[in-house]
């Protein structure tokens, strides 16, 4: 990865927050109430406050005001190690939040899905503007918070990343297999 840009020292007691934008423009119905909440929680002055658009297409699919910090440049794991909070939808990049013992904050009133990570008991699900606000303000009073247990993250991580066995070696599972199948199909001429 590249080099983080963004400070490593706490300057001030704020919270950090950063909003992963889920990319395309798959808002449909609530492209308006995520434009005001990503507004409304970068105004908060208790809040230092990031929005990242989607990597692959690094756009912003609605206007946000020009004070408004957006990160086009900087990488998501860097934002991640950056954060206290990682407001999230419906992205990959819960993994790494996981991964890196964030709190994922899910907002359930940007979509009208059921999603895995709600299933698997991970993420701060929150279903209304005021809920996530208190969840912010939550964190703010005690930032060793976990909001969901570390058994959950390691199921959720050992399900869908270590494919059932959390910790395991991936990458030589994979060459394994690998091998395996091109030990059985190979014919040796001669």
């Amino acid at each position: 990865l590249p080099a983080n840009s963004l400070d490593k020292e706490k300057t001030s007691d704020k919270l950090r927050v950063v909003y992963m934008e889920r990319g395309a423009d798959r808002h449909g119905k609530f492209k308006e109430v995520i434009r005001d909440t990503v507004e409304k929680i970068g105004n908060l002055d208790f809040v230092d406050f990031i929005f990242k658009p989607q990597p692959r297409s690094n756009a912003l699919f609605f206007n946000v005001s020009p004070s408004m910090r957006v990160a086009y440049n900087e990488n998501s794991a860097a934002l991640i190690e950056w954060a206290d909070i990682v407001i999230v939808t419906i992205s990959s990049i819960i993994f790494e939040v996981m991964w890196q013992g964030k709190i994922a904050v899910e907002a359930e009133f940007f979509h009208e899905y059921k999603l895995l990570f709600q299933e698997y008991g991970v993420g701060w699900h929150v279903k209304s503007y005021q809920k996530l606000v208190d969840a912010l303000l939550e964190v703010k009073k005690n930032r060793s918070l976990k909001p969901y247990p570390d058994e959950n993250v390691k199921r959720f991580l050992g399900e869908f990343v270590y494919g059932g066995e959390y910790g395991c070696d991936v990458l030589t599972n994979y060459k394994n297999a690998i091998l395996n199948i091109a030990g059985k199909s190979y014919v040796k001429q001669g």
